[in-house]
């Protein structure tokens, strides 16, 4: 991704390219769009933001 995006753009981007059935974590989402230390900024972008697959978004212990 472009560093010049804003990050929540990037995140947005990230998690609208998910395949159905598809599964990631907060931490994934964070490092695809750039900012691998910010998987809990993943999650306000997610709260605040209507329209997304947020249920495919997970944390990293329900993936284990």
């Amino acid at each position: 991704m472009a560093s010049s995006q804003p990050l929540d753009d990037r995140i947005l981007d990230v998690i609208r390219l998910l395949e159905p059935g598809e599964v990631v974590s907060y931490g994934d989402i964070a490092s695809d769009a750039g900012a691998p230390r910010a998987s809990r900024h993943v999650g306000r972008v997610l709260a605040r933001t209507s329209g997304l697959c947020w249920w495919r978004v997970v944390t990293v212990i329900c993936l284990t």
